[in-house]
């Protein structure tokens, strides 16, 4: 079997046990909260991701930053020096800046190791979608396939990664400006929670409106019958300190669709920075996006 590494960021949202699972090797981004800075590492986290979201309750805004090209070529070389190759696979290029990052640092490390393969890929993916991708990708690496085969199966998948997620206040939403200050506090007023999509761009999408959480919820769960969703297929739940909803939202796709490979975890703090306290996504192999 070729010898290669699959690299990701942290904006894959995997958690710790899935990244030793699956053998991969993720990037932090950075983050600050409440003056402190911190990594996104998932395997030695400094701040609890419960206290996180504690303080953005309390009014703390979470600033981000993106991985730069330096700290890619850092962490890329001693696998190449090692004689190894290596595909990452990145965060939505239209959501960071991160990947255009992964790619410079790529051409650069490609004139210096002549005889290595490096390849990186926009996955136009986000949270623990980027986890559903990688789940697949580490299957077909152990079933043999070449890093180059790799790579055009992983393009193959990218329109059928389906995202759909809603928000509990739009007030994140509209500091990204997703939404206008307007539509923020009708919606506030109104507890109004958006249905959000990510598309085959990567870019997200506001599909629809419903009044209340249940109905938030109700309307992701449909998504799986629209989509022609896999009842053997790996189901992944993210949520942003709101664990009950994300077992509700489970209920409500186990009781349209018979799934059974389901996995809930947290939305991590890069990510939650930009959708907030009470977000809830969740992502399958659809037959779209």
């Amino acid at each position: 079997m070729q010898d290669y590494v699959i690299f990701t960021d942290s904006c894959s949202d995997i958690p710790a046990d899935l990244v030793q699972e699956f053998g991969v090797t993720v990037i932090p981004l950075q983050f600050t909260i409440a003056g402190q800075e911190y990594f996104d590492d998932p395997l030695n986290r400094d701040l609890p991701l419960e206290d996180y979201y504690a303080l953005m309750r309390q009014g703390h805004q979470a600033l981000t930053a993106q991985i730069t090209m330096p700290r890619f070529i850092e962490t890329f070389e001693p696998v190449l020096q090692r004689g190894q190759d290596l595909i990452y696979l990145g965060f939505s290029s239209k959501i960071s800046g991160t990947y255009g990052s992964s790619y410079v640092a790529a051409q650069e490390l490609a004139s210096k190791y002549p005889d290595r393969t490096i390849l990186t890929i926009d996955t136009k993916t986000a949270s623990t979608g980027l986890t559903l991708l990688l789940d697949l990708a580490v299957r077909q690496k152990k079933q043999g396939k070449t890093i180059k085969e790799l790579y055009d199966w992983v393009l193959a998948q990218l329109p059928h990664i389906s995202h759909w997620f809603t928000v509990d206040d739009l007030i994140y939403l509209k500091r990204g400006g997703r939404v206008s200050s307007f539509e923020a506090v009708i919606g506030k007023t109104l507890n109004i929670k958006p249905i959000i999509h990510v598309d085959d761009e990567g870019s997200l999408v506001p599909v629809g409106k419903v009044r209340g959480r249940k109905q938030s919820i109700d309307a992701l769960a449909r998504k799986a019958i629209e989509l022609c969703l896999d009842p053997g297929q790996p189901i992944y739940i993210a949520h942003a300190d709101m664990y009950e909803d994300a077992l509700a939202l489970e209920k409500s796709i186990k009781a349209l669709v018979p799934v059974q490979n389901v996995h809930i975890s947290f939305i991590g703090p890069v990510i939650g920075a930009h959708v907030g306290p009470g977000a809830l996504t969740y992502f399958f192999i659809g037959k779209e996006r």
